[in-house]
């Protein structure tokens, strides 16, 4: 460099080193807690998402497109859509429809963006070459179509440094690995598991393949021979994934606690006895997914909102819990607290009533003391009777006690 000594060299590179550790640390500090937001309305794509059961991402994104399954009618079928596009997406869009039954993941090949794989309830994997400017029609022909399994598949990986090397796992507790640019028959069957596999995960390099079972336990598996390396205790702790810490020689799973509280979990590679850090997130229902960016040391927690809204949702469904309705009722306007006061009042004033014309016909016929005995007996017991049961009918409670509330609320 013409006019800096060797000295001022080092000592500029020295103050460049410092800077970036220093701005490292910064970066670190700063990314501390992310909270996500949620999306423009206008920019929201108004995708009619799968409705299955299973347990995936239900989508997938590369550098030019997002692939995402889509609820349809007489089989299965997913969308591949621009990462640029915006707005609604038509519901005439063309999509991939050549499965017979509901796709349950789709992931891109990391070393080609045009190439997608994707797996259903049909048994089979299929794998689809995208055309560059997107889909124009519809498509219903497959590049690769791999038959082995014996039930549905649920699971697909993608190898992420061996080309055209993908995993599929199933309802038969297999797991294949495939290799497309030969004949399509799984070149290794991974027989380890006894029960159903929910998520498959890569290292860095795809020497070791981290697998959960319904089972609860975690292993780690060599993919090239099947041979189980590390393996977890079944211990109370329910596991619903695991994803390899890639730089820094751990795992992390995430999953429920015993207490059916939502948690993850650091494990250590060389021994997976005992968590090396556990935390309760939640009582959410909803599955997890962890992401983690390993230039930022960054995870991500992602997971599904309960879909009914605490109190308000219940109350109104059943209708059968004093609290439940009290909830519901102060929630609720005082046009419909003032139209549910009144229906219940109405039903305990007809109780009542039906009691005395009850008691009144009983004392009309012949003997009168008997009758006036057993009418005032019957009636008022009958009338007092429902009209107890209409007060502990849950989600109505139309006893004094409450309507005095009702009006000292509808006062205020």
């Amino acid at each position: 460099m013409d006019g800096i000594t060797d000295t001022e060299c080092r000592s500029t590179c020295r103050d460049r080193e410092s800077c970036a550790s220093m701005s490292q640390c910064h970066s670190c500090e700063a990314f501390h807690h992310v909270i996500g937001k949620a999306g423009v309305k206008g920019r929201c794509h108004g995708l009619s998402i799968t409705h299955s059961v299973q347990d995936n991402q239900f989508c997938a994104v590369n550098p030019r497109f997002i692939a995402v399954v889509t609820e349809c009618t007489g089989g299965g079928a997913f969308i591949v859509i621009s990462v640029r596009h915006t707005g609604r997406v038509s519901p005439l869009h063309p999509r991939v429809c050549g499965h017979s039954a509901r796709v349950l993941d789709v992931k891109w090949d990391p070393f080609n963006d045009l190439r997608i794989a994707s797996c259903s309830e049909d048994c089979t994997v299929k794998v689809w070459n995208i055309p560059p400017n997107g889909l124009k029609v519809d498509l219903t022909v497959p590049s690769k179509d791999l038959l082995a399994h014996g039930r549905r598949v649920s699971l697909i990986e993608w190898h992420p440094t061996a080309r055209d090397l993908l995993l599929s796992s199933a309802y038969d507790c297999k797991v294949f690995v495939w290799r497309l640019d030969t004949p399509e028959v799984p070149v290794c069957v991974i027989n380890t598991h006894s029960e159903l596999v929910v998520c498959l995960s890569f290292n860095a390099d795809g020497s070791l393949l981290a697998t959960v079972c319904k089972d609860k336990k975690i292993r780690i598996i060599e993919p090239r021979t099947g041979r189980v390396l590390q393996e977890s205790c079944s211990g109370s702790r329910k596991v619903s994934r695991i994803l390899f810490l890639w730089d820094l020689k751990m795992l992390v799973s995430t999953g429920n606690s015993c207490w059916n509280q939502r948690q993850f979990a650091l494990w250590d590679l060389e021994d997976l006895s005992e968590p090396l850090l556990e935390e309760d997130l939640d009582g959410g229902s909803g599955v997890i997914f962890p992401f983690y960016d390993a230039d930022t040391h960054m995870l991500y927690l992602a997971g599904k909102p309960n879909v009914t809204e605490p109190g308000r949702a219940t109350g109104r469904a059943t209708g059968r819990a004093g609290t439940s309705y009290r909830t519901s009722y102060r929630m609720s306007s005082r046009t419909s607290s003032r139209t549910s006061y009144r229906t219940s009042y109405r039903t305990s004033y007809r109780t009542e009533a039906t009691g005395l014309k009850l008691q009144d016909e009983l004392q009309d016929e012949p003997g009168r003391a008997t009758g006036r005995a057993t009418g005032r007996a019957t009636g008022r017991a009958t009338g007092l009777k429902l009209q107890d049961e209409l007060q502990d009918e849950p989600g109505r409670a139309t006893g004094l006690k409450l309507q005095d509330e009702l009006q000292d609320e509808l006062q205020d």
